[in-house]
């Protein structure tokens, strides 16, 4: 947690692994919010799609509002190491049976049709990252972004997840859940994680 609070407050990321593959970028990973003057250093995680946002729509959605992109830097390779997106959203209760579950850890007297959220809009780590925790270190710091710095009302972390089984088990791995079941077949798959501890 001490991790996530420091990173929240500097907005300097140093990963502490299990693995201690990172021992020699100790120091050197910069994190940063995008801005309309940044400028984008090389990246590469496999996914074109993911890598055709990061390029050519993460700062035109800043400009337009629509959505923040926050990246981790290496200062010493000028690679890009990671990068993740986030844009608000909603759950609506109401048409999804298995979202009424959600109502469970919400006291009655604050029920809603409809619960903020924050949904991951893109999540890429570079290929040669991958494989040392990144993913879910960035899945933490979203949860403890968002539960200590929550400045409009956010309950849950949304999620439209590649159908592909890898992807949905590295979600439900981190505590997501289906929203609902009409999405099987997609493209997709519609996600959430409560952040509220359950009582």
């Amino acid at each position: 947690l001490l991790k996530y609070l420091h990173l929240l407050t500097s907005f300097f990321y140093i990963p502490i692994l299990p693995c201690g593959c990172l021992h020699s970028l100790v120091y050197t990973l910069e994190f940063s919010k995008i801005s309309l003057s940044h400028k984008l250093k090389s990246f590469d995680c496999g996914n074109d799609d993911l890598n055709d946002f990061f390029f050519n729509a993460a700062i035109e959605h800043v400009k337009e509002l629509l959505a923040v992109t926050y990246v981790w830097e290496d200062s010493i390779t000028q690679k890009t190491v990671a990068f993740f997106s986030v844009l608000n959203d909603r759950i609506d209760v109401d048409t999804s049976h298995k979202c009424k579950k959600l109502r469970k850890n919400i006291p009655h007297e604050k029920y809603y049709r409809y619960y903020p959220a924050v949904k991951i809009g893109r999540l890429g780590v570079g290929i040669e990252f991958q494989g040392q925790s990144f993913g879910c270190d960035i899945i933490q710091f979203i949860k403890q972004f968002f539960i200590h710095s929550n400045k409009t009302g956010c309950r849950f972390v949304t999620v439209d997840a590649y159908n592909k089984q890898n992807v949905l088990n590295f979600y439900i791995r981190n505590g997501f859940r289906y929203i609902s079941d009409v999405d099987i077949d997609n493209q997709t798959r519609s996600m959430y994680l409560e952040l509220m501890p359950a009582r």
